[in-house]
């Protein structure tokens, strides 16, 4: 850790922040990560909520192996069964147990028209529905809050339905350096963001694998473990979704991006259209979990 950095040099300090803590001789990073925040604001006068939200900035850049204490642990697992509970009743007609886990990222894969943006809608519309801030990076123009209001139906009263959608945030992203900018911006964020959407992160990642091998497999992790970090730092659900593609006639439905990308998100979700195409049936089947049996499927439609 490179707990001698100067603090003067660190972009996350605004010039009061900086003033305060110089004026009391607090000028490293290892000096403010030394003390707890309840003592560096009876020291300096600042906030404790800046000087928290200071040190996790800090934290994520500079520390090796971020870890929470028990207690801590505990106060999330509490908060991950509360939450889980809450929209349960609202899923599981859509998608199979073990499929959304908070801490985790969740991966819904198909090919297109398969049925994964309504899917996405469809949790969103249930995060909204208990009032969670949602944050939903589209890649291809496909949200649509009149969507959600719809999949919502009678829950919500007219006069409600404005303030339930303030609770999602949409980031447009059109690259892959755009995509990086709005998930760090999450990342960072003072808003208790509690569910994060990529639709699609197929779109913008594809295209960058079929240059320089080595320049794409990198960015490609580096997005991956960028939505990983908003999941477990933040205590938040995570869902991205992918292409699926087959090699051959007969073979089995598989996600895009390789090799590389195949392991980061922690569970994996197929969608698919069934037979016959025309039909408004959709099958999740859980290909991918930690601590949840996979094979699990739920057959829905489409409305």
């Amino acid at each position: 850790m490179a707990t001698s950095s100067r603090l003067c040099h660190h972009g996350a300090l605004s010039d009061d922040i900086r003033h305060s803590l110089a004026a009391h001789r607090i000028t490293t990073v290892s000096g403010l990560l030394s003390a707890t925040p309840s003592e560096i604001s009876d020291i300096t006068g600042l906030k404790k909520a800046s000087v928290t939200e200071l040190r996790d900035v800090l934290l994520s850049e500079y520390g090796a192996v971020p870890y929470l204490s028990y207690d801590g642990c505990q106060v999330c697992h509490d908060d991950a069964e509360t939450t889980t509970r809450l929209i349960r009743s609202y899923l599981d007609n859509y998608l199979p147990s073990g499929s959304l886990k908070c801490g985790e990222l969740t991966e819904l894969y198909g090919t297109s028209s398969s049925g994964k943006t309504q899917l996405c809608l469809r949790v969103a519309s249930a995060f909204c529905a208990k009032k969670f801030k949602v944050a939903y990076v589209d890649t291809d123009g496909s949200f649509s809050g009149l969507r959600i209001l719809d999949m919502l139906g009678d829950d919500v009263e007219p006069s409600n339905e404005e303030s339930l959608l303030e609770n999602v945030h949409i980031f447009r992203v059109f690259n892959e350096a755009d995509l990086v900018q709005a998930l760090e911006r999450i990342l960072y964020a003072t808003i208790p963001y509690k569910l994060v959407i990529v639709d699609s992160v197929a779109s913008v990642l594809v295209p960058i694998l079929s240059r320089a091998h080595s320049l794409g497999n990198a960015i490609l992790t580096q997005i991956g473990r960028l939505m990983l970090k908003i999941a477990r730092q933040r205590n938040a659900f995570v869902l991205c979704t992918n292409y699926g593609h087959t090699t051959g006639k007969g073979e089995l439905e598989k996600p895009a991006m390789g090799v590389v990308w195949a392991h980061i998100p922690s569970a994996r979700v197929h969608v698919k259209r069934s037979c016959p195409l025309e039909s408004s049936s959709r099958k999740t089947t859980l290909v991918k979990s930690t601590g949840f049996r996979t094979g699990t499927q739920v057959v829905f439609d489409v409305q």
